[in-house]
């Protein structure tokens, strides 16, 4: 990456950009450098502006792109969300780029911008289309220990490659990984597998944190995601279906105090054993559900655990578990 950002800032500024793809990480990486080489040029805090295609008004984005800079050669005007821009602004957009100012450097963001759009083709005739594609999964080590490095962190490849396990290949979740190691290390100097453990046990408390929430919410897909992912961690799956055992549990608690009339949150807050501010979440949750679609759930889960003990195929018996008891409310 480092190779061809200086191969970048070694060609002429273009009036029209558009910086595509997938990672928000790489696209805004790609944003700091651009910026970076306008303000080279001159004063930037005068010669600014940053819309979001979503609410950006057409004619107020194009007089901004007309406007002179002052005490600059050059305004930038940075659009984000290209990918969820309306017909209006594209259409201007277009018919801008075709004739745009020579003082402006304007640069559409996200996640991709439709090739058949006019506002396409005038970047891509004026050569501006920067797409920051996905690395592959081998190159996501010799990354993460780059990211070490603009850290001031000494990493092997093999402990960024536990990392990447760990965490998973969006690189924002990535940085955000490596910040969090660099943080818990302090003073030094060379990351060690204790510290990529750490990091692993705080992922692994926050997703279990997360198939909570999605178990309360009833939102299936979300709950499949992080099983999932809490899987590629390594964690065992036995540990998670005790967590999972216990929520519902707990669900069936509070739906049986709502059902006997017992309905405010101390009194189903001393059912449970926790703070009332706990409870309340457990509430909404067991609202969401039937008592009988509690029960049934716990009757299931009891078969899983025996499933899990005798055969292999227990990861895909609890994700069908995960969509049939999450999913659709049953009449």
């Amino acid at each position: 990456m480092d190779s061809v950002a200086q191969q970048s800032e070694q060609v002429s500024l273009l009036p029209v950009y558009a910086i595509v793809g997938d990672q928000s990480f790489l696209r805004d990486q790609a944003v700091d450098r651009l910026r970076r080489r306008v303000e080279q040029m001159g004063d930037i805090d005068f010669n600014f502006d940053q819309f979001d295609a979503v609410s950006a008004d057409p004619e107020q984005v194009v007089a901004a792109a007309n406007t002179l800079p002052f005490a600059s050669p050059y305004r930038l005007i940075i659009i984000t969300n290209i990918h969820q821009a309306k017909k209006e602004l594209l259409d201007a957009l277009g018919s801008y780029a075709k004739a745009p100012s020579e003082s402006t450097v304007l640069a559409v963001v996200g996640e991709k911008l439709i090739k058949s759009t006019a506002l396409y083709k005038a970047i891509d005739k004026a050569g501006g289309i920067v797409e920051r594609s996905n690395p592959k999964r081998k190159d996501l080590p010799g990354i993460v220990q780059t990211l070490f490095a603009a850290q001031q962190k000494q990493a092997a490849l093999g402990l960024c490659a536990a990392l990447v396990q760990s965490v998973g290949e969006d690189i924002e979740g990535l940085n955000k990984a490596v910040v969090k190691v660099a943080t818990y290390m302090g003073e030094r100097a060379t990351v060690s597998p204790d510290d990529i453990e750490a990091l692993v046990e705080i992922s692994a408390e926050i997703k279990i944190r997360e198939l909570t929430s999605a178990l309360l919410r009833r939102q299936a897909a979300d709950a499949l995601a992080t099983f999932n992912l809490l899987l590629k961690q390594e964690n065992n799956i036995n540990s998670i279906h005790r967590f999972i055992v216990r929520v519902v549990r707990e669900l069936i608690i509070a739906r049986s105090c709502l059902d006997s009339g017992k309905d405010s949150q101390n009194q189903i807050a001393a059912a449970l054993g926790v703070p009332g501010w706990i409870a309340q979440r457990t509430i909404e949750g067991a609202q969401r559900y039937s008592a009988d679609e509690l029960r049934a759930g716990l009757d299931d889960l009891a078969q899983l655990e025996y499933r899990l003990k005798t055969s292999q195929q227990g990861e895909a018996a609890y994700q069908r578990w995960l969509l049939e008891f999450i999913g659709p409310v049953k009449a």
